[in-house]
Formats: structure tokens, sequence, C-alpha cells
């Protein structure tokens, strides 16, 4: 590992004086956390951020470059993301755009399936995938089994929980986990070839690896977590029990909405995700019911698929409204190496769940 950590902020600042007053304030808040004359004070040197250069751009912002020493954080992945992004997050106009993870490889373990590990998992080498969404809540754990036969049925290749899905009354975990993987496995039986069932395991870090193991003894092949509410590192559970996992964005759009503060949506769902161990990265894709620009997506999908970073590349998972009759344009947009997530178009689809599938994955296969 190298001896320090290079990073980029955009920053707010009228000037740059201004603008060199808040880098040394970040290279102290994300470090010794004490004043410049505190620090003066001491009998030894203490680590802090290293200021590489700042200077304005075309947008009003001003570009700071910062070299974190590893002595930081060092064998600590989580520390890492502390340094990188911890108490200033509790600050108005400061953004995280990139990270030079080449030099802190090691201590993350990337995904353990990745693009190539889940397109062997289904034996599907030449097209992108597609994925489906079970809801909504209220359904019974037979109801939604029979929603998983019915996108089976129609072609799809990953059924998911919804992240809503969780231990509810109307289908408790445990039941809906049976019933669901049954059917798909029946489901797999019928057509004769494979189908991925995924559900969703967030849970309290005491259930979780419970989840884990209910998963991996049911011979299962992926499961769905939203990290932001389990905590980042549980991305790093599902392939030690040899399962892919999606990740989900439940409870993380403040960090990314503001182009001021945050993390890039890029680095935050393509990078540390990935980093994480995300097999699939899922994001509100833009044209949906949410924000995120074109460029912000386009952005995603090249991070996440980068084999210039050191870890397997991961699945972009655009949703969130998602349209069954624009998937030519998505695929044309972006590429092959992509799985399609759609729910809601479907369920009001007046031919039905089934037909409506088949619809879309008759479009999805001649793409």
């Amino acid at each position: 590992m190298a001896d320090h950590l290079k990073t980029r902020y955009r920053i707010t600042a009228h000037d740059q004086a201004e603008a060199e007053a808040l880098a040394e304030r970040i290279s102290l808040e994300q470090s010794a956390e004490l004043p410049k004359g505190a620090l003066e004070k001491l009998p030894h040197t203490v680590p802090v951020g290293k200021i590489r250069g700042i200077h304005p751009d075309d947008a009003g912002y001003f570009i700071l470059e910062m070299d974190w020493p590893a002595a930081l954080f060092g064998q600590d992945r989580l520390q890492l993301l502390n340094v990188l992004f911890g108490n200033i997050s509790l600050l108005p106009g400061i953004r995280l755009e990139f990270v030079e993870w080449s030099s802190a490889a090691g201590l993350f373990p990337g995904p353990a399936q990745g693009i190539s590990g889940i397109r062997q998992q289904l034996n599907i080498y030449d097209r992108p995938l597609s994925c489906a969404a079970l809801k909504p809540i209220g359904l019974t754990a037979d109801e939604l089994a029979d929603r998983v036969r019915q996108f089976a049925r129609g072609g799809f290749d990953i059924i998911k929980d919804d992240h809503g899905l969780a231990d509810q009354p109307s289908a408790p975990f445990s039941e809906r986990f049976e019933k669901c993987s049954l059917a798909a496995a029946e489901a797999e039986q019928l057509r004769g070839r494979p189908v991925i069932y995924a559900p969703n395991v967030t849970a309290s870090p005491e259930t979780l690896p419970k989840r884990l193991e209910l998963c991996r003894k049911a011979g299962l092949r992926m499961v769905m977590i939203s990290p932001h509410l389990t905590g980042p590192d549980s991305l790093s559970l599902p392939g030690r029990y040899g399962l892919g996992v999606m990740a989900h964005p439940a409870f993380s759009g403040t960090m990314v909405l503001k182009r001021n503060s945050g993390l890039a949506p890029h680095v935050l769902y393509g990078e540390v995700w990935r980093a994480l161990g995300a097999d699939g990265v899922i994001y509100p894709n833009a044209g949906g019911r949410f924000v995120l620009s074109p460029d912000d997506c386009k952005a995603i999908n090249q991070s996440a698929r980068n084999p210039d970073l050191p870890w397997n590349p991961s699945w972009p998972v655009p949703g969130g409204g998602m349209q069954r009759d624009t998937i030519h344009e998505w695929t044309a947009r972006y590429g092959k190496d992509t799985i399609f997530l759609i729910g809601g178009s479907l369920y009001e689809a007046p031919e039905g769940i089934e037909q409506a599938s088949a619809k879309f994955t008759e479009a999805l296969h001649q793409t």
C-alpha cells in the first residue's frame, strides 16, 4: 500500500483565500481534529492531510487536491472511509469527487462474483440482464411467490424483493423466503434455464448473518442489502457465504443529490459500494421518478465497470421508473453489461405481469 491516498474535492468559497482556509480546515478536521496551534505544541509531528493544490473551476467552485497519509487509517477500511468524508460530511460546501483507490486496494474485498460471475451463474454472455422487483408491501408470501412464477415465466433473469419487503406480518421474512425460493426453483426447472431469486436480507447485525446462512443452505445465488441501513461493510458479508449481492440506495439519497456537498454519485455507488463488495449497484435512473442526471448515470456505469480499478467490475443496475417501452434506448446507451431493473410499468400493464414480462424480455433480447 502506498504511503498516502490521493483525493479530490469540490469546495465552495468566495475567493482563493477562503478556499485555502477551508482546505486547511478539511486537512485538520479529517486527521488530528485539533486546531493548528494545538498541533504546534506537540513534541512530535502527527499525520494530517497534505494539500497538493487549490484552483477554481469553470462552474464557480474550487478544486481541492488532498493527499491523506496512510498512517491515518492503517489497515482499517472503515477508518479510510471516515478519513475521506467523516466529520466534513457535517459541513456545507464540500463534495468528494475522486479517490485514487489503487493506493488502498488491498483493504477492500471488491465483488466476489461481479459481472463475469453472475453471467456464469446464469449462463448468459451476450446481452444485458433483466431484473424484476417483487412488490408491494401488504401481499402475502403466497401472493409474492405467485408473482415470482409470473415474472419467471415471462423470462426474467433475476427477481428480487423490493427493498420495502422486510419482516412484515403480511409476509414474514422466513415464510416469504421459503415460498419465493421454492417458486423460483420450480420455475427454473420448468423453463430449463436459471432464474435468480434475490431476497432482501437487510437486517440488524444479529439477524443478517442468520439470513445469509439460510440463503446459502437453500442454494440461492444472490441477495439484496441496503448498506446505508445495515452499515457499509455489510456488503462484504454475502461473498463469505458464496452469495452475490446487489446494493440498494435506500437512505443514501442526501449524500449524492447536491452538486456542492456529499459524494459524487459515481464515487458512492460505482466505487465505494464496488470496493466493499457489491456485485450489482442499484441506482435511480435518469428520466424516472428520481433526479440523477444522464451524466451522473453514465459516470456510475463507467465507475462500476472501470477496468482500471483494482477489483472485479460490478453490474450497474438502473431502476426507479424504468419503462418497458424504452428498453431499446437504454440498452443502446448503457451497453450489454447492465442489469435493467423494472417494476411499476409491468404491474400496470393491462395484459398482466406474465405477458408484459414476456414482451419486455423479447425487446431486451433483440437489443
